[in-house]
Order: C-alpha cells, then sequence, then structure tokens
C-alpha cells in the first residue's frame, strides 16, 4: 500500500499482529525463556511444511511465502480458507470482519470455541494463524472492510477471498479489487434442485480486466454510483434493507416447499425458519461452508502459483 509496510499500524490498515504476538499483545510463547531470535527459517526448511513439499518444490513454496492474501468475512467460509492458507506456506494475511463470536457460530465456523465467545472475528483469526505459524504476518481489520479503508486493505494483494454477507463488503470488495487487477475467489453453497452443492468462483481482474464484476450483475443500483458519491451510512442502510429482503425471500420460498432444504422433518423445519429474523443467512451448516473454504483455498494457490485457472464445484448431497 501506498507509503506503508504490513510493519506500521494505523487505524486505517488494521491491526497488525507481529510473529509470536497476540491481538491482545500478550505472546504466544510466554512461560518460555527469551532468547536471541533466530532468523526466520525459509519456508522449505520449516517443519511445519514437510508435507507440502511432497506436492511443490522449494520454488513455489517461496512464491506462498512472500504472498498476501486477503480474507473479508471470516465466517464458516472464510475462516477454513485461512486455516487452510497458513498450513500452506502463505506468508502475510490481511482479514477483515466486525463481528464478534456468538454461540450461533459454534455449530459450523472454525474459529468459534467457548473461548472466543465475545471476541472479534478478525482479532480470533489473527491469533489462530500465527499460533500456527509465528512467522506469517497478518493485519486485522476488527472494524471490517469499510468504504474509508478498503483501498488500504486491498491494495498490494496476491489475491483476496470475498465471504463478506453484506452487499456494501461484496461491492467494495469487487469494485477495489478490479481497481488494482487483484484477483477476486468466492467460496459458496447453493440449493440446487434438492442438491448440496459447493463451489469456488473466481473473478481474476488481474488476468481479464475486462470481467464483469460480481456487484454489477447482483447490485447495479451500487454499482452504478461512482465510488466518491458512496457514503458508510448509506451503505450501512442498503444492507439493512437487503437482510431484509433476503430474510423475507427464503422464509417465502422454504415455508412453500421445506422439502427444497433437505429437511429430514419439513414441518420443523418450516416451523423454526418461520420464526427465525435471520434465516436468510443461517441455512449453512458446517459440511457445505468447510468444503467451500477448501476449494476457495485450492484456488487461492492455483492463482498465486499461475496454475491453471479454472473454477470448482462438488455435489456434496444429492437428496432426489
Amino acid at each position: 500500500m501506498p507509503g506503508k509496510s504490513l510493519d506500521e499500524t494505523s487505524d486505517a490498515t488494521g491491526t497488525l499482529v507481529h510473529p509470536g504476538e497476540g491481538i491482545a499483545g500478550t505472546s504466544l510463547l510466554d512461560g518460555v525463556d527469551e532468547a536471541v531470535p533466530e532468523p526466520a527459517p525459509r519456508p522449505c526448511d520449516a517443519p511445519l511444511f514437510q508435507s507440502a513439499l511432497l506436492l511443490f518444490s522449494d520454488e513455489s513454496m517461496e512464491k506462498l511465502a512472500r504472498a498476501s492474501v486477503g480474507i473479508v468475512g471470516i465466517g464458516g467460509v472464510g475462516a477454513i480458507a485461512a486455516e487452510m492458507l497458513v498450513r500452506m506456506g502463505i506468508g502475510s494475511f490481511r482479514v477483515a470482519d466486525h463481528d464478534d463470536y456468538e454461540p450461533a457460530n459454534l455449530g459450523r465456523q472454525l474459529f468459534a470455541t467457548r473461548d472466543t465467545l465475545g471476541h472479534n472475528k478478525a482479532a480470533c483469526t489473527a491469533d489462530r494463524l500465527t499460533a500456527i505459524n509465528p512467522d506469517c504476518r497478518v493485519a486485522a481489520f476488527e472494524e471490517g472492510l469499510r468504504l474509508a479503508n478498503a483501498r488500504d486493505m486491498l491494495d498490494g494483494l496476491d489475491v483476496v477471498i470475498s465471504q463478506g454477507d453484506t452487499p456494501s463488503s461484496i461491492m467494495l470488495t469487487h469494485r477495489v479489487a478490479s481497481e488494482f487487477g487483484i484477483p477476486v475467489i468466492s467460496g459458496a453453497r447453493a440449493s440446487v434442485e434438492h442438491r448440496w452443492q459447493v463451489k469456488a468462483k473466481i473473478w481474476n481482474y488481474r488476468a481479464k480486466p475486462e470481467t464483469r464484476r460480481y456487484d454489477e450483475e447482483h447490485y447495479p443500483d451500487l454499482a452504478a454510483l461512482p465510488f466518491e458519491r458512496l457514503t458508510q451510512s448509506a451503505l450501512d442502510e442498503y444492507d439493512l434493507e437487503d437482510r431484509r429482503r433476503r430474510s423475507g425471500l427464503f422464509k417465502e420460498r422454504a415455508l412453500a416447499d421445506p422439502g427444497s432444504f433437505e429437511s429430514i422433518d419439513p414441518d420443523a423445519l418450516r416451523e423454526r425458519i418461520a420464526n427465525h429474523p435471520d434465516a436468510g443467512y443461517r441455512h449453512v451448516c458446517a459440511v457445505l461452508a468447510n468444503t467451500a473454504g477448501c476449494l476457495a483455498a485450492t484456488c487461492a494457490v492455483k492463482i498465486i502459483l499461475g496454475g491453471p485457472e479454472h473454477e470448482l464445484e462438488i455435489d456434496l448431497w444429492n437428496g432426489s
């Protein structure tokens, strides 16, 4: 990002977690005698990555270590993607999420535990990634992706995984990524003709700058507004209205045909959805979300290493 490195910290660029240090400033190495730090090992020398070397060359592992990946939205998909990528050797992350973990997240989100309830998702992600690989760098944007920080967060990334759950975060991700020529990946679930399906979609704004943006197709009214005319208050209001609309549409569909969601007990599903305020945002289980996260991480590695680019799709369950 212009004029700054990830070694500098400011409100606009997120909270940086240095190797061996947690978000709260507590050392991940408490209780260990301090010594003069040795130079960080090359990825191909680190025991953490020995199994990866059975698949990738030293040169490829060095590319992963130099790569910087952004993840917008640390839910079921974003968390598993982050976990897979840090274990693959990605050396730098920028993660954004304004939400705190709550009990409803325990059923599907990797970093949701009894210990993380009530804590910010981006901060917990930073702690988790540096606990796995203390040499990786993580900038945590605890306010989420916002109009004020979108360019700072995305500038210079090799790839960004877009898992935001609001139109504004999705729009900002795609608009800024397109401006900077950054590939965008999104892991998603779908229920199609009584099937559980997951996929990873790619918008490669670097290789194909003419690619039509996701927001231009799905949120054309937002996409049509010049960037300088956008305000955060207007975006927040748009997100709120979209949440109401999507929940209403989901309930309407589910009440008309609960069997389309592969429920073992359609009548119970009908009652639960009818009384759930956020039904349109909650109908994802751990298997679907985590599989989508693995597909998104796989696509990110392929793009970073210059491998063949194609979207991935898996049918997990055919209920017909």
